[in-house]
């Protein structure tokens, strides 16, 4: 019987989905990358040879790893249920970018290489203050939120891949919450457009670059403010509109909000 020929050719986006699957599965497991190695060898048919400062660089997105052990990794990957996220990712901003491009706009051009240059890896997320309002009803505060979120660079493209951890301490207990979307720069400001990845409910952002000199020279943050609809654990309570005033400054380290 005929082997099913595995993928090759693989590009940058496709790359980092296999990573990013990668990654996960070993959170969720708590193993390291010893433990995973002999995981991906024996789910190939013929359990294809990779040694493991390969598969290290490989996560680490160090060098170029050839194709055939990408292809081993996502023969391992590929039937995991969230394999694969966020392809959808791309085609949206994309869609975003040709909706408000303005082809007499010089000064428009240079915009995508600075929001990549300066923007690029991982932030903190800190709100300043905001309101919880119900649809009908009388506006009530809220506990500040804590987020993590990484900006990723999407090969040939004018716009960043956003994935952002919200932290949102209420009631005496924390609720975690994943969001995933794009950034894009329409002069004078930045916007995000997310994704809540449980209930797919949108989050947008409208920001500003702002100076950070206390996280380095020639260090930027991005200023402004949110919006979204919240959806309570009980379904059948009542929906929020809830706003915020927030900044997200560069991390000490960077880290990849999954």
């Amino acid at each position: 019987m005929n082997e099913p020929q595995a993928m090759t050719g693989f590009d940058a986006a496709e790359r980092e989905r296999i990573r990013r699957a990668l990654l996960r599965y070993m959170k969720e497991r708590r193993i390291g990358v010893p433990a995973l190695l002999p995981l991906i060898i024996k789910s190939h048919p013929r359990e294809m040879e990779m040694t493991l400062s390969t598969l290290q660089r490989f996560l680490k997105a160090r060098h170029q790893t050839q194709d055939h052990y990408v292809a081993l990794c996502q023969g391992f990957v590929k039937h995991l249920p969230y394999y694969g996220e966020g392809r959808d990712i791309p085609p949206l901003g994309a869609a975003l970018c040709g909706f408000f491009e303005r082809l007499d706009d010089g000064d428009a051009a240079a915009a995508p290489a600075f929001a990549i240059e300066r923007f690029v890896g991982a932030f903190e997320g800190r709100s300043r203050h905001g309101a919880m309002r119900p649809r009908v009803g009388v506006a009530r505060d809220f506990a500040p939120l804590a987020s993590h979120a990484s900006l990723a660079a999407v090969p040939g493209k004018a716009f960043l891949e956003m994935r952002e951890l919200v932290i949102d301490r209420q009631e005496g207990r924390d609720r975690r919450f994943a969001f995933d979307g794009v950034l894009l720069f329409i002069a004078p400001l930045f916007y995000a457009v997310l994704r809540n990845s449980l209930t797919r409910q949108p989050k947008v952002y409208s920001l500003e670059a702002v100076p950070a000199p206390e996280r380095g020279p020639d260090t930027y943050s991005l200023k402004g403010n949110s919006f979204e609809v919240v959806v309570p654990d009980d379904r059948k309570a009542q929906r929020f509109r809830r706003s915020a005033d927030i900044q997200f400054y560069p991390a000490a380290a960077e880290r990849l909000a999954t």
